[in-house]
């Protein structure tokens, strides 16, 4: 058996730095302008922002939980490339 745990490790790392910049996504998507300052482009221009603030915010919401499932990766993967390591030990230790 041979596993590259370095690389199980970088990917942790890689998926952090995604999560990071998901994140950064989504607080841009955040300070976009919100229904509020719909007002002065009229009835239909303040439906339409509506409809798009709405649609940012879902957007947001699932920019969020993806960069949250990224987060969770680095553990996993440290957790997973320690574990190869503990088997590759043992695999060892019984030769």
């Amino acid at each position: 058996m041979f596993v590259d745990t370095n690389a199980i490790c970088a990917l942790g790392t890689d998926c952090s730095a995604h999560a990071d910049d998901l994140s950064t996504a989504a607080a841009a998507l955040k300070s976009l302008p919100g229904a509020g300052a719909a007002a002065a482009f009229g009835p239909v221009g303040a439906r339409f922002l509506a409809a798009l603030a709405d649609a940012v915010a879902i957007e947001m919401r699932a920019v969020l939980a993806l960069g949250d499932d990224l987060a969770s990766a680095q553990s996993v993967t440290g957790g997973v490339a320690q574990t190869y390591s503990d088997a590759d030990r043992r695999g060892s230790q019984l030769l």
